[in-house]
Order: structure tokens, then sequence, then C-alpha cells
């Protein structure tokens, strides 16, 4: 799992090559009226958005042309960094989740990624890369409960975390959970209701509990 490991310290190096005007540009050009009321809404909701929640303590970096539509919450004593077109959809599924468990924990949402009624803890990293899609998933870096009786109990430590990266361009289908130290490949896909509990390879359709790739995508080999 080390390319989970990479660091990402440059926002910009990390978001190379993406300009958010051209794209909203192009998506508004065909679409209906509406749509493009709806987008519109959505970039305002998105500056509100980000400066009430920094009102309210909540440490989030970047986040330029962020839209929301719905519901999304941000919680915790973490990092929330933000690449530039960032969509969080709240509304056609349920809210948004993006919590952080501990103060060094970051969840991490490069350019162009879009979350639609997904759930992230992270206690040490989940980061998204550039174009990646969830839809309904739970995606999680730790246990977040220790398995023993005294769980409850404040002053024992936290269970270990392994970071989590989907890797560029994935796509989580609905009602998928990813668990710690996995890593999702670039353009793959997994398919919907999956348990992923080891990480995915690049350019597969994958799918099942336990996760495994089924096939190449179409056009890969």
């Amino acid at each position: 799992m080390e390319g989970a490991l990479r660091p990402v310290e440059d926002l910009e190096q990390a978001t190379a090559g993406f300009d958010p005007v051209a794209t909203l540009r192009g998506r508004a050009r065909h679409a209906p009226l509406a749509r493009k009321v709806d987008g519109l809404i959505g970039l305002l909701r998105g500056v509100v958005w980000r400066y009430a929640n920094r009102v309210r303590g909540r440490r989030i970096r970047g986040g330029a042309w962020l839209r929301v539509y719905g519901h999304a919450y941000v919680g915790g004593q973490g990092t929330l960094v933000l690449g530039r077109g960032v969509v969080l959809t709240g509304v056609a599924i349920r809210q948004v989740s993006l919590f952080t468990q501990t103060a060094e924990a970051e969840i991490r949402l490069d350019d162009n990624v879009t979350l639609n009624g997904t759930a992230v803890a992270a206690q040490a990293l989940v980061h998204f890369e550039r174009d990646a899609i969830a839809a309904d998933a739970y995606i999680v870096d730790s246990s977040m409960h220790r398995l023993t009786a005294d769980r409850r109990d404040p002053t024992l430590p936290l269970p270990p975390a392994q970071p989590v990266v989907i890797r560029r361009n994935a796509w989580i289908s609905t009602a998928v959970v990813v668990l710690k130290g996995v890593e999702i490949g670039e353009n793959s896909v997994v398919a919907a209701c999956s348990l992923v509990r080891d990480s995915v390879p690049p350019n597969v359709l994958a799918a099942g509990n336990p996760c495994v790739a089924i096939k190449p995508l179409p056009g890969t080999r």
C-alpha cells in the first residue's frame, strides 16, 4: 500500500491540467435552463458552505468552484482538502458526511471529484484522486472502535489506521463499503453492494463480498 502514503503537499501539482471554468462552460453549453440554474445555485451554496464551516471551526483548505447540492456534513478535528470543481450532492440519495477522527487526519478530494450521498471517515487519510466518483458509499480507514469490550473507554488508544486511496477516475457505485488499507485502481469500477477488503487493480470491473476483479474494462488490457 505504498501508493497510499504518497505525500500530496502541493495541491496545485496534484491537480495540474484541470480547468474548472472550461469544464463548467462545456457542461452548461448544451444544458437546459433548469440545469444551468441548478449549477449556479450549487456554486453559491458551495461558497456559503465553505465559509460557514470555517466559521464553525472546521479546517477546510481549497474549494474553488465547489458545488454543494442538498446536505453535506463536515465534522471532526482534522482537515478537509478540496481541489477545484468538487461536487457534493446530498439530495438525490442521502447527505454527504465527511468526518475526521483525529487532528492529524485528512480527507482529500482532488479536482472534479464527485461524492453523492457518500460517508467518509478518516483517522489518518482518505484520498480521492482527480475525477473519482462515489455514490452512496461508505469509506473508512480504520475500524473506528476497538474490538474489545472496553471499546467505549476514551482513555484507550484508537485502533490502527491504514490510508485509503481512490485513484484517478475510479467509480465506486451504490451501497459499497471500502475498508482500511484499500487502494482502488485508476479507472476501475466497483459494482453496487460490494465489500472491498483488499485493493482493486486499475482498469477493471470489481464486485462481490469480498470484492474481487471480475473483468477488464472495455478498451483496456
